[in-house]
């Protein structure tokens, strides 16, 4: 009988360990996603983002400062509104409209006439930025209806802060991201950024 009874003890140890082992894991990415929504234009006082919302939100945010950091040039509250709503649902889109002071129909106009995979086919995914944006028309690096300025660095738009982000290591940034620290840093963008 004990002989039965023993494999049946191990599978359930084995299950026991291996929902522990899950668990953990979704711990650490909620930990992980937590902190990334602290450092996206809607933070934790307004409605908290779902995970894909938050990576989307947060793809587009650095899409947007690499592009500003590239060209020197800001753009306006509605193309920075756009630009940020890509891809994101009508709700998030409306938060962010909100608090760019942007009209949300203004932004439904703009997303028909403008596709996200446009904006990917000109950014290669580890390309340095002098190369990324060297042969771009303005077209075809964001939004058509751009209209240069020069870059302010005590934008308003930029979140939580009234100054650009302040260049961190890499390393400590994204530490805590999975538990043994480690970081697939295969583009090999050195900085990342937090605003002080």
């Amino acid at each position: 009988m004990s002989s039965e009874f023993d494999p049946k003890l191990k599978v359930k140890v084995r299950r026991l360990k291996a929902n522990g082992r899950e668990r953990d894991r979704m711990h650490g990415l909620n930990r992980a996603l937590d902190k990334l929504r602290q450092f996206v234009p809607l933070t934790t006082q307004h409605q908290k983002l779902s995970k894909i919302e938050t990576l989307r939100l947060a793809r587009n945010y650095i899409a947007a400062l690499e592009r500003m950091l590239a060209t020197g040039i800001q753009p306006t509250s509605l193309e920075y509104a756009h630009q940020l709503s890509l891809g994101l649902s009508q709700t998030t889109t409306n938060m962010l409209a909100n608090l760019l002071q942007v009209q949300p129909r203004l932004l439904l106009a703009a997303s028909t006439s403008f596709s996200p995979s446009s904006m990917c086919s000109t950014s290669p995914r580890c390309a340095p930025l002098s190369s990324t944006y060297q042969h771009a028309t303005p077209s075809e690096m964001f939004h058509p209806m751009f209209q240069p300025a020069q870059l302010n660095m005590s934008s308003p738009i930029l979140p939580q802060s009234q100054s650009i982000p302040v260049p961190i290591p890499i390393s400590s940034a994204y530490s805590d991201l999975s538990s043994d620290g480690s970081f697939d840093s295969a583009c090999g963008y050195p900085m990342a950024y937090s605003h002080s």
